[in-house]
């Protein structure tokens, strides 16, 4: 384990929860740095501070600037993803390099309207030319790899 000197961070590391969820690490002023998700919080947060834990290039720098972790435990994994997607973009942490833009994530559309549907991919599932038009649409979303079985009844 590297020496940590704070020990608020210190009592923080101690008392990790084990659930699914994300983690918040934020430097001396109290920024937000680092947006993480995990399946098993303790077993993640931790790693960052093992000798041999993650060997990102990264990592130590931001080892070095962290002063304290907030987290937010999840019923599920895809609600961490999506918890995580939303606050990197609410907060843009300087070492979460990815996400930081306005892009969200990938979905598949197939606009049922058309004679011969094709997939295209979307990242945004109501596009607003498509609002009040009444089409419909299947969406294959990244996260969600199946359909109700309503999606296949005839309408």
């Amino acid at each position: 384990m590297i020496k940590i000197e704070n020990s608020k961070l210190l009592t923080k590391l101690k008392t990790i929860p084990t659930g699914t969820g994300v983690y918040m690490m934020k430097d001396v002023r109290g920024e937000v740095i680092y947006v993480g998700k995990a399946k098993v919080l303790r077993n993640r947060v931790r790693s960052y501070f093992q000798s041999s834990g993650d060997e990102r290039l990264f990592i130590k720098f931001l080892v070095n600037r962290i002063a304290d972790i907030d987290f937010v435990l999840t019923d599920t994994e895809k609600e961490a993803l999506i918890l995580e997607n939303n606050l990197i973009k609410q907060f843009k942490p300087r070492f979460n390099v990815n996400l930081r833009d306005d892009k969200t994530f990938v979905s598949i559309k197939l606009d049922m309207d058309q004679k011969f549907p094709y997939p295209v991919i979307v990242r945004q599932i109501d596009s607003p030319a498509d609002k009040g038009k009444g089409l419909k649409k299947i969406i294959f979303s990244i996260l969600d790899h199946t359909l109700p079985q309503e999606q296949f009844e005839k309408h």
